[in-house]
């Protein structure tokens, strides 16, 4: 218990930190791109997973969403504090590339958040469709390495799932150059 407790404290902090770094936040991706983004993603489906992957011979997380997006926005940077990179990780993408958005205001496509550690944000998916109407369970798409590939899996908001803890869910700012 304690242990989820320390969690769910430095889960607050992260959303904090991110929420403030909101002031002058560049405009997010339509409905239309973080749908086209997702329907990239799909078209990946059962694609291996291969840790630091970004392409169809394999993915990792971050991976897979930065090459969805990469292929639905051309242009797209993606940033790692103040520069812009080709990579980032989930927990830069937490940090610096998405305005966080309540559940109730989720489109498909949008970053879905998850963690199993105190320090930092450690998985990434990408939100598909909600499963119920009372908007507690939702499918998502990942790549993952328990799973071997890119899957579609389900979320129980307000449980945890194995060892990760959801953290929050973010739309990709559209940052192009």
């Amino acid at each position: 218990m304690r242990q989820v407790a320390k969690t769910m404290l430095v889960v607050c902090m992260l959303m904090l930190i991110a929420s403030s770094a909101i002031a002058s936040v560049p405009p997010t991706v339509s409905r239309e791109e973080a749908h086209t983004a997702l329907q990239a993603a799909f078209s990946m489906l059962g694609v291996r997973y291969v840790w630091g992957g970004q392409s169809p011979a394999g993915f990792d997380c971050s991976g897979l969403v930065i090459w969805a997006y990469n292929c639905s926005v051309p242009g797209i940077q993606w940033r790692l504090n103040d520069a812009f990179v080709d990579d980032v990780t989930a927990h830069a993408l937490f940090m610096y590339n998405v305005m966080p958005v309540r559940p109730s205001e989720v489109w498909p496509g949008d970053l879905v958040f998850v963690t199993s550690s105190t320090e930092r944000i450690t998985h990434i998916g990408m939100f598909s469709r909600w499963l119920n109407e009372s908007h507690t369970k939702f499918e998502w798409l990942e790549a993952s390495s328990s799973k071997k590939g890119v899957v579609v899996s389900e979320w129980s908001l307000g449980r945890r799932n194995g060892d990760k803890l959801l953290v929050g869910v973010g739309r990709v700012l559209r940052v192009i150059t």
